[in-house]
């Protein structure tokens, strides 16, 4: 029920314009399982940053309630006269009282009964008995407000906070003391990595007197973080040995928490007979000894490991490989060579040791399709997320078996001596030329030794680049850092092997000689750069247009009582992303704000465009010599069945194009929007371009230009009537699509295509100024529902036709572009606008009217929020290229 009903209310949310849902729910752990069925953006849509409570009912209105439940039922006169006097004596010892509280305490005095009032000891037992009896799984807002009628107990200045990472903050001034409580489930390894950065941010910006903590609180049930497979664990775990504090509490502490909660809710409605005040109290006494613990940890007290990267009482150094590493290709400029998803590398890793370790205790027989059943069965109970290189994965899983009997008559068929070591920790030290002693960490995938005693050092790697020929040079600085410690611990390996999964296995070997060459030129000199415990700084210098933005920015924040401050920068194609970090009471809209006094303090001609770029403020600064992104740059990076440029960005971690297909089931038609000279129609240009050039054969290209110049000499209707039979004929030939898919039995026609059937093509429908359209018709009424109704059903049914809507304008106005147009066409791209109104027309934020124009844009392309990009220019040469290969001359 709880899922259909959630399902029900995200359709209201979607689809009812001015509709008000309100949600009631009588059980707290209902209200938290309903909530799971809500989409995120109709839940934000939906919910306050606490969910409304009702706080039970007065004496005038239980008199109310009773009269009203009277009328329907008939009851002896005396015990109605008895009822009435009695009610008074319910609300003695509170004001209001829970609505089912006060209609059990009317039935039970209809039937005569008196029930004996509970202490709150008992009915907290009660309740933690019943949490403990059922499964237990981690409920953030269970902890959250455990957390809060604690400190409110303790009469602790605290508030909550909205940020991506932690919920509530905690002042006590008394020790002088920060901390930061967060509420996080999750068992991915970018999101943990995430959490540790801004942790250690956080603490890095207090002030020098104030201590600081970040908790975060696990359920049994829960991984414990890091997980040890994951590559970014040291970083983590250099954030647990400083401000991050990560708390698995086992099944009887969790309940306590849970059971705080549950009676601080009841207290709030009335539920029990006792105020919020008493369960505040009474929860900061169960949570004293725990709430003064962080106290400590915040101080300080009892630290004893030596952080990785700083130095001990002893004045010796921690660092790991992968610190070394990264400083090494900082220094150089390196490249660290084509990157897999590191969740992938993380899988492959974990599997294989896995397996490894059933391999080596002879759990599995010696037998290659036995092995290949095994490690797919591992890999299905391992891998339980959605992971697009699934194919990959269990290819190069396969791979790495039938390696392996290829390898185990090297080692006589015994398999401990295949797996004489797998996933070891390893650590050698450093001494410096200062006498200063490093210690070196890290951790080797496979040892492997001959019945000779011949020592060879494996490390597995994961690369999707089937034209590898050379070894990566990081990861031969790696095995040459590997190398140096074995060599100290007495176990010298003879053999050096990297193996690259791509997903075919492929095996380089180094030579000892090669490695010790490596380790004098490349990490003798890095080493020695740590001194007094930090790390060595090797920063190019900042330009000195940059660095003046920077200092007046910081300026700015100084001189206005704004708690931030410039962290670093991005450059992109038109602009400069300055990253600000600021405090966590900071209010985001306090500097934006404050857009037109940046410009004026800046000098600037327009506002920058601020807004959030992951943990940080960005602020734009737009460039005083624009970078030129050009369309053929663009044609390289087309990848898709019906694929188009949208622009060059710095928004995406994995690419710098944003590319848009129209096979893709979230974007197969575009409302494309943007005022004169803001670059929209070279967009088109570059989008027809690309699909002409790259999907001649497979797709058709209709055009609609009132204008009638700008997609010459390619031919354009101009003519209403003409413009709206292509609309309907679109419609009838969709339809005529369905009936040949369904009688050939394919879902779409992407599908058939891939079939090898190529007899119907794409069509792309583009309708450059969509307003003269409009605005142009006759019987514009009448006109325009039938025009609507025609993209509608298109918008709707078109994609697995094959049939796809561009829709552009330049008057992004209610009378142009209605709700049903912008509620069909899922892809939004904005080029710049006359104002904030326009731009929230569109994209449903303000922004793109502070956009520079000449291909600035930000599109809904990225997974969470905007995306800010610019737009590939194609020249007159390329333009007249395109059209003159495609009509042959």
């Amino acid at each position: 029920m709880c899922q259909k009903f959630g399902s029900v209310v995200s359709t209201l949310v979607n689809e009812c314009n001015n509709h008000l849902t309100i949600i009631t729910a009588n059980s707290y752990d209902w209200a938290q399982n309903f909530k799971n069925y809500l989409q995120k953006a109709d839940l934000d849509r939906i919910s306050y940053q606490r969910e409304l409570e009702l706080e039970g009912l007065n004496l005038e209105q239980a008199s109310a309630l009773v009269k009203q439940r009277l009328s329907k039922y008939h009851i002896e006169e005396k015990k109605e006269k008895e009822l009435y006097q009695a009610l008074p004596s319910c609300f003695s010892d509170q004001k209001k009282v829970g609505i089912r509280t006060f209609l059990e305490w009317a039935k039970q005095k209809i039937e005569g009964i008196e029930p004996p009032p509970s202490p709150l000891e008992k009915i907290f037992n009660e309740e933690k008995d019943s949490i403990l009896s059922r499964p237990i799984t981690f409920e953030a807002n269970l902890f959250l407000d455990a957390i809060i009628a604690g400190l409110k107990g303790r009469r602790e200045k605290f508030q909550q906070i909205k940020d991506d990472h932690y919920a509530l903050c905690w002042q006590n001034e008394q020790y002088k003391t920060v901390i930061y409580f967060g509420l996080e489930n999750s068992n991915n390894w970018k999101r943990w990595q995430a959490i540790a950065k801004k942790t250690v941010n956080l603490s890095t910006h207090q002030q020098n007197n104030i201590q600081f903590l970040g908790v975060f609180l696990r359920t049994p049930e829960l991984k414990e973080i890091p997980v040890k497979t994951w590559k970014v664990k040291e970083e983590i775990e250099k954030a647990k040995f400083g401000p991050l504090h990560i708390e698995t509490l086992d099944k009887e502490k969790t309940a306590t928490f849970y059971a705080l909660s549950l009676l601080y809710h009841k207290a709030f409605s009335g539920d029990i007979p006792h105020s919020k005040e008493e369960v505040e109290k009474f929860s900061s006494e169960k949570l004293s000894s725990w709430l003064d613990s962080l106290i400590k940890n915040g101080n300080g007290n009892g630290r004893t490991v030596t952080e990785p990267g700083k130095t001990k009482p002893n004045g010796e150094i921690t660092l790991s490989v992968s610190e070394i590493i990264k400083k090494i290709l900082e220094k150089e400029a390196i490249r660290p060579g084509p990157q897999p998803n590191l969740l992938l590398g993380e899988y492959f890793h974990h599997v294989v040791f896995t397996f490894s370790k059933e391999v080596k205790e002879q759990k599995v027989p010696v037998e290659l399709n036995k092995w290949l059943k095994r490690i797919e069965e591992i890999r299905k109970t391992i891998v339980k997320e959605h992971l697009k290189e699934s194919d990959f994965l269990k290819a190069a899983l396969q791979e790495f078996c039938r390696g392996l009997t290829e390898q185990l008559n090297h080692y006589s068929n015994k398999l401990d001596y295949l797996f004489w070591k797998i996933e070891e920790d390893i650590e050698g030290s450093y001494i410096k030329k200062d006498s200063t002693k490093i210690k070196i960490v890290g951790r080797i995938d496979r040892l492997s030794k001959t019945e000779e005693n011949i020592i060879e050092l494996v490390d597995y790697k994961v690369c999707n680049n089937e034209s590898l020929y050379y070894p990566i040079e990081s990861d031969k600085l790696q095995v040459a850092l590997y190398y140096w410690i074995l060599k100290q611990s007495g176990f010298v390996p003879n053999r050096i092997l990297l193996e690259y999964y791509t997903p075919q296995r492929k095996v380089f070997t180094i030579t000892p000689n090669e490695l010790e060459t490596l380790f004098s030129s490349e990490i003798d000199f890095i080493l020695d750069l740590f001194k007094n415990g930090k790390q060595p700084t090797i920063i190019p210098p900042i330009p000195p247009t940059i660095q003046l933005y920077k200092d007046k920015l910081n300026e700015f924040f100084s001189t206005n009582n704004i708690n931030a401050k410039v962290d670093s920068w991005l450059n992109s194609a038109r602009f400069i992303r300055f990253l600000i970090t600021k405090g966590i009471t900071e209010k985001l809209a306090r500097i934006k704000n404050r857009e037109k006094d940046i410009q004026v303090h800046l000098g600037l001609n327009s506002p920058p465009l601020i807004g959030t770029y992951k943990e940080y403020v960005n602020i734009d600064i737009p460039k005083a010599q624009p970078d030129c992104v050009l369309w053929k740059e663009a044609l390289v990076h087309l990848k898709g069945d019906l694929a188009y440029p949208i622009g060059k960005t710095i928004d995406l971690r994995d690419s710098e194009w944003i590319i848009g297909d129209f096979t893709n089931n979230n974007f197969p038609h575009l409302l494309v929007a943007g005022t004169t000279g803001s670059g929209k129609s070279q967009f088109l240009k570059s989008l027809v371009a690309a699909i002409l050039s790259n999907y001649r054969r497979k797709a058709k290209i209709f055009l609609i230009d009132f204008k009638g110049t700008d997609f010459f000499p390619l031919e354009s209707i101009n003519n209403h009537e003409e413009a709206k039979n292509l609309l309907k004929n679109a419609v009838q030939e969709m339809n005529n699509r369905y009936t040949q898919l369904r009688k050939e039995e394919f879902n779409d026609l992407n599908s058939r295509f891939r079939s090898g059937r190529e007899d119907i093509p794409y069509w792309i429908i583009i309708i450059d100024e969509f307003s003269d359209m409009i605005l142009g018709l006759q019987d514009r009424s009448k006109s325009k529902k039938e025009i609507e109704s025609y993209i509608q059903r298109i918008a709707q049914k078109g994609r697995a036709a094959g049939i796809h809507l561009v829709i552009s304008t330049q008057s992004p106005r209610k009378e142009v572009v209605s709700g049903l147009i912008k509620q069909c066409l899922p892809g939004k791209i904005c080029f710049r606008v006359n104002d904030d109104t326009e731009s929230s027309l569109i994209l449903d934020k303000s922004g793109a009217e502070h956009l520079l124009g000449n291909g600035d844009l930000l599109c809904n392309f990225g997974q969470q929020g905007l995306l800010r990009a610019q737009s590939p220019l194609i020249t007159e040469e390329e333009w007249k290229n395109v059209n003159n290969s495609l009509f042959g001359i």
